[in-house]
Order: structure tokens, then sequence, then C-alpha cells
């Protein structure tokens, strides 16, 4: 067996050391500066880990040492850029803001596993030619609420259906005006609640149910012109509603400039009734005015994570569309059993047997 040795001179080792040297003061140094930087903000700390790191590169593609006919070139210090600690920090928070790493991950939200629910709502102003855009663009939400649909008693309901949506609510006044509609996903278990409507007619009432808590949701027109009788009526079918359950939620128009600050009537009402409107942008917007018509309250008993407005094309609506997205423990599903066939425990020579031997009969 033999041996071969490669000679180094004391000079290029020399040398090695010193860099080496070097680059540990640099790591040391830029620690220092990146324990600061991370008090003034992660921001401020990525900004300069890229310059960092952009001239560490620079540095060391330039870097050509020699010493007694030896090149101490690129390939010698190639392993020395694992020390660039500069780097390692900002790829480390690259990751970070990047918002899409998890340390622990598990399952996709699901069906099954996600904790909250969808409501939207929009003044549809005629619901039979307008599928198509409600289609492409509603059916991520949960509980889908129209008003004023225009449908008489003449249009079914497959003209109107939404696959994954089981169940239906519709309330219809004629052609050429009024009418309420509300779509609830499949995977949430609802009813009807109509008592409540007798109280206020101009209402849609559904009841949905998480693992512990009861909500209602309101879908209400209020046409134009109203009497005072509209906001007493709804008032009651408000405090009605309390007596179920604490989380009531409430969209629809109800042509009262919320916006402006002398209309008080729909105000006074959430205030009595412990709700408040989360939309503060205008839903329907003319060449003369802007106006928020068509807002979405809830009790304080619910926690909103997001709620806002949906822009609406002109030729479909000239309201825009509201949404909420809301605290919901989807319930657990209902258990069942079913029979299933364990192959890896099956005899398949008393299977052979069993189909070679036997008869098959053969009834006409």
């Amino acid at each position: 067996m033999s041996y071969t040795f490669h000679s180094i001179s004391l000079h290029t080792l020399v040398i090695q050391f010193f860099h080496i040297c070097k680059q540990i003061k640099q790591l040391f140094i830029r620690l220092l500066i990146t324990g600061v930087l991370l008090l003034t903000g992660i921001q401020t700390c990525l900004v300069f880990m890229t310059l960092l790191h952009v001239l560490s590169l620079h540095s060391v593609h330039q870097t050509t040492v020699h010493s007694k006919g030896d090149v101490l070139t690129n390939s010698h210090l190639g392993h020395l850029d694992l020390l660039n600690i500069d780097y390692v920090v900002y790829s480390f928070y690259k990751i970070i803001l990047s918002g899409d790493i998890e340390m622990n991950p598990g399952p996709f939200p699901t069906e099954s596993t996600r904790e909250c629910f969808s409501v939207v709502h929009l003044n549809v102003r005629s619901i039979r030619n307008k599928m198509d855009y409600i289609i492409d663009n509603f059916l991520d939400f949960d509980v889908i609420c129209f008003t004023e649909t225009h449908l008489s008693d003449n249009i079914e309901n497959t003209q109107i259906i939404l696959e994954e949506y089981n169940d239906m609510y519709r309330k219809d006044c004629t052609a050429h005006s009024g009418g309420l509609l509300i779509y609830v996903a499949s995977s949430i278990q609802s009813r009807r609640l109509s008592a409540l409507e007798t109280i206020l007619p101009e209402s849609i009432w559904v009841e949905i149910k998480d693992k512990s808590n009861t909500y209602l949701i309101c879908n209400v027109y209020r046409p134009p012109h109203s009497g005072v009788e509209f906001w007493d009526r709804l008032n009651i079918s408000l405090e009605s509603a309390s007596e179920i359950t604490k989380r009531l939620i409430l969209v629809g128009d109800i042509n009262e400039d919320q916006l402006n600050v002398s209309s008080t009537k729909f105000r006074n009402i959430l205030l009595i009734n412990n709700m408040k409107n989360i939309i503060n942008e205008p839903t329907r917007v003319t060449e003369n005015s802007q106006t928020l018509i068509d807002p979405i309250a809830v009790t304080n008993d619910i926690t909103i994570y997001d709620s806002g407005i949906i822009q609406i094309p002109t030729e479909i609506s000239d309201h825009h569309g509201t949404y909420a997205y809301m605290h919901y423990d989807i319930p657990a599903a209902i258990p069942f059993k079913r029979k299933v066939w364990y192959y890896k425990r099956a005899d398949f020579n008393l299977f052979k047997y069993v189909n070679t031997h036997s008869r098959l009969v053969i009834h006409k």
C-alpha cells in the first residue's frame, strides 16, 4: 500500500490561516450588527443583509492570493463562503417574510377543520339572467344573500339552483320588484325561522349552528319611502331573535345612508340590540352620490375576521356586494357505520376452492 502526500508551502498555510481569522472576525461583527438590527425591525435587517451579501460575493469572487509561485484562487476560498453569516441570515429572513413556511405543518384547512364561515350580500336587481356571473364569482362564500331578486311564483327552483348549496330559501314578490333569496352551503346545517318573518315580512330568517353556538341570519329589504313602522317591526324582530341567540347577523338593503350622520334610525336600532355595522364604504355609487345602504350588522358576540365590499359590474347591479368572514366552529361529521373488505386477511385458497366447486345459479 502506498500513500501520496501533497506538499503545501508554509507561507500558503499562513495565508489561509489569516484569511480564516479574517472571516471569523467578519462573522462576529455581522452577528453583532444583526442583533442590533433585529431590535430595529426585520425589514431594516433584511435590506442591510442583502447589501452585505452582495458585497461579500463580490469580494470572494475577486480574491486571488499569490505566494511563492502558489496561487490561492477562488477554488481555494470557496469553502470560506460557508462562513458568510449575512447570506445565512438573508436567506432566513427571506423565508420568514415569504409567509408560507410553517415550522410544524399540518393538514390544509378543509370543510371539517376551518374555523370561519363567510356571508355575502348583493342587491342583484333581478337574478334570472345573472346566474352565470353568480356561479363565477360567489361560490366561495358559505351563505349567499340576494335582495331584489324580481322572482315570481312561475320561476322554478331548478332555474336558479346552485351546486353545493342544498338549502335555498326564497321569498318572492313580483317579476319587477322586491324579492329575497338565501343560499346556504351544503357543509352547513340550516333551517328557516318563519315565525320571525311574520313580524317583518320584508325579511328571511335562517338559523345555522356550529359546535356550541347558534347563529341567526336575517336578509332584509326596505323599499324606498317605507314608513316608520318598518323600523319598529325591524327592532321587534331583532329583539325576538335575541331571545333565541345572542349571535345575530343582518344583511340587506335598507335604503338609508349610513354615511350620512343625520340618518339615525338604523343606528339607533343597532345600538338598542347590541349590534354594529361592519361595512364603512359606499355600496351604491352614482354620478351624483355615494351612499352606504347595504350594511352588514352583527352582534358584539361575533368575532369578525374580515369584511368589506365587492366591486360589481354595472351591467349586473348598481350596488356593490358586501361580505364578512366570521368565527365558526364547523360541527363534527355525524358518525356512521359501513362494511369494508379487509383483503390482507383474506383466505384466497378458500376463495379459489369455493369459486371452483360451487355452482352459479342464475334465476331468470
